[in-house]
Protein backbone atom coordinates (compact mmCIF):
# COMPACT_ATOMS: atom_id res chain seq x y z
CA UNK A 1 0.00 0.00 0.00
CA UNK A 2 1.18 3.38 -1.17
CA UNK A 3 1.86 5.97 1.94
CA UNK A 4 -0.68 8.42 -0.33
CA UNK A 5 -3.55 5.67 0.64
CA UNK A 6 -2.94 4.98 3.93
CA UNK A 7 -4.20 8.29 4.72
CA UNK A 8 -7.84 6.81 3.58
CA UNK A 9 -7.76 5.09 6.78
CA UNK A 10 -8.02 7.89 8.80
CA UNK A 11 -11.23 9.22 6.58
CA UNK A 12 -12.93 6.28 5.51
CA UNK A 13 -16.28 4.95 6.33
CA UNK A 14 -17.94 6.63 9.86
CA UNK A 15 -14.51 7.17 11.02
CA UNK A 16 -15.37 6.16 14.72
CA UNK A 17 -15.66 2.49 13.79
CA UNK A 18 -13.30 -0.10 15.77
CA UNK A 19 -10.47 -0.26 14.00
CA UNK A 20 -6.79 -2.83 13.53
CA UNK A 21 -4.07 -1.60 14.09
CA UNK A 22 -2.63 -3.50 10.82
CA UNK A 23 -2.69 -0.86 8.19
CA UNK A 24 -3.88 -3.11 5.59
CA UNK A 25 -7.19 -4.29 7.90
CA UNK A 26 -7.86 -0.54 8.12
CA UNK A 27 -7.64 0.11 4.36
CA UNK A 28 -9.59 -2.92 3.36
CA UNK A 29 -12.36 -2.03 5.76
CA UNK A 30 -12.25 1.10 5.19
CA UNK A 31 -11.84 1.56 1.34
CA UNK A 32 -12.53 -1.47 -0.14
CA UNK A 33 -15.60 -3.18 2.17
CA UNK A 34 -16.75 0.68 3.59
CA UNK A 35 -18.91 1.08 0.54
CA UNK A 36 -17.26 4.75 -0.88
CA UNK A 37 -18.05 6.08 2.47
CA UNK A 38 -15.15 8.99 3.60
CA UNK A 39 -16.27 10.48 6.68
CA UNK A 40 -19.99 12.12 6.89
CA UNK A 41 -20.20 13.57 3.50
CA UNK A 42 -22.37 13.39 1.03
CA UNK A 43 -21.71 13.19 -2.96
CA UNK A 44 -22.96 16.90 -3.01
CA UNK A 45 -20.92 18.29 0.15
CA UNK A 46 -17.82 15.96 -0.51
CA UNK A 47 -17.55 18.16 -3.84
CA UNK A 48 -18.10 21.08 -2.14
CA UNK A 49 -15.41 20.72 0.82
CA UNK A 50 -12.65 19.67 -2.15
CA UNK A 51 -14.30 23.05 -4.33
CA UNK A 52 -14.24 25.61 -0.98
CA UNK A 53 -11.98 24.57 1.05
CA UNK A 54 -8.80 23.25 -1.32
CA UNK A 55 -10.21 24.61 -4.76
CA UNK A 56 -10.15 21.25 -6.50
CA UNK A 57 -12.66 19.76 -9.04
CA UNK A 58 -12.69 16.07 -7.34
CA UNK A 59 -15.60 15.63 -9.92
CA UNK A 60 -13.54 15.78 -12.79
CA UNK A 61 -13.33 12.36 -14.72
CA UNK A 62 -9.41 12.18 -13.99
CA UNK A 63 -10.04 11.30 -10.57
CA UNK A 64 -13.01 9.00 -11.26
CA UNK A 65 -10.70 6.63 -13.28
CA UNK A 66 -10.93 3.26 -10.85
CA UNK A 67 -14.45 3.97 -9.81
CA UNK A 68 -17.24 7.21 -8.65
CA UNK A 69 -17.14 6.22 -4.98
CA UNK A 70 -16.09 9.13 -2.47
CA UNK A 71 -12.98 6.63 -1.47
CA UNK A 72 -12.68 5.91 -4.87
CA UNK A 73 -12.40 9.22 -5.98
CA UNK A 74 -10.43 10.30 -2.87
CA UNK A 75 -7.77 7.68 -3.20
CA UNK A 76 -7.31 8.18 -7.38
CA UNK A 77 -6.34 11.83 -6.54
CA UNK A 78 -3.97 11.42 -3.74
CA UNK A 79 -2.19 8.60 -6.44
CA UNK A 80 -2.61 11.32 -8.72
CA UNK A 81 -1.47 14.78 -7.53
CA UNK A 82 1.85 16.12 -6.32
CA UNK A 83 3.13 15.69 -2.68
CA UNK A 84 1.96 19.43 -1.58
CA UNK A 85 -1.38 18.97 -2.67
CA UNK A 86 -1.62 15.51 -0.92
CA UNK A 87 -0.41 16.91 2.46
CA UNK A 88 -2.59 19.95 1.87
CA UNK A 89 -5.50 17.66 1.08
CA UNK A 90 -4.63 15.63 4.58
CA UNK A 91 -4.25 18.22 6.68
CA UNK A 92 -7.90 19.77 5.44
CA UNK A 93 -9.64 16.41 5.68
CA UNK A 94 -7.88 15.87 9.20
CA UNK A 95 -9.35 19.29 10.62
CA UNK A 96 -13.28 18.64 9.53
CA UNK A 97 -12.80 15.21 10.69
CA UNK A 98 -11.46 16.32 14.15
CA UNK A 99 -14.53 19.33 14.34
CA UNK A 100 -17.34 16.58 13.81
CA UNK A 101 -15.45 14.35 16.19
CA UNK A 102 -15.19 17.11 19.11
CA UNK A 103 -18.84 18.05 18.14
CA UNK A 104 -20.35 15.08 18.68
CA UNK A 105 -17.62 14.81 21.72
CA UNK A 106 -16.58 11.39 20.79
CA UNK A 107 -13.37 9.77 21.89
CA UNK A 108 -11.22 9.06 19.02
CA UNK A 109 -11.63 5.65 18.37
CA UNK A 110 -8.77 5.08 16.16
CA UNK A 111 -6.04 4.16 17.57
CA UNK A 112 -2.89 6.76 17.80
CA UNK A 113 -4.92 8.68 14.90
CA UNK A 114 -3.02 12.26 15.51
CA UNK A 115 0.05 10.18 15.68
CA UNK A 116 -0.18 8.36 12.25
CA UNK A 117 -1.45 11.37 10.40
CA UNK A 118 1.91 13.41 11.71
CA UNK A 119 4.24 10.48 10.80
CA UNK A 120 2.38 9.68 7.38
CA UNK A 121 2.58 13.93 6.68
CA UNK A 122 6.59 13.77 8.16
CA UNK A 123 7.39 10.90 4.88
CA UNK A 124 5.20 12.95 2.85
CA UNK A 125 7.68 16.14 3.34
CA UNK A 126 10.92 14.00 3.45
CA UNK A 127 11.13 14.23 7.06
CA UNK A 128 12.29 11.61 9.68
CA UNK A 129 8.43 9.94 10.92
CA UNK A 130 9.74 10.82 14.51
CA UNK A 131 10.24 14.54 13.33
CA UNK A 132 7.80 17.09 14.97
CA UNK A 133 5.95 18.97 12.39
CA UNK A 134 6.32 23.05 11.96
CA UNK A 135 4.43 24.52 14.55
CA UNK A 136 4.03 21.70 16.54
CA UNK A 137 5.24 22.06 20.51
CA UNK A 138 8.87 21.11 21.36
CA UNK A 139 9.67 18.03 23.43
CA UNK A 140 10.22 19.39 26.65
CA UNK A 141 13.58 18.36 28.23
CA UNK A 142 11.90 17.76 31.75
CA UNK A 143 9.19 17.20 33.48
CA UNK A 144 7.92 20.11 35.35
CA UNK A 145 4.97 17.74 37.11
CA UNK A 146 7.47 15.17 37.98
CA UNK A 147 7.45 15.36 42.33
CA UNK A 148 10.84 16.86 43.20
CA UNK A 149 13.06 14.60 45.31
CA UNK A 150 14.13 16.09 48.19
CA UNK A 151 16.61 14.95 51.31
Amino acid sequence: MTTKTQALSLFGDSAYEQHSIHRHDVYRRRVRDGGGYVLNFSDRTFAQFFAEELNIDIDDSLYARNGGSKAKRLRCFLQTVDKPTVVRTLKALWEYREALRQRSEQADKVPNAHGRLLSLLNRLEGRPESAPSPGQAPIPAFDRKAPVNTP
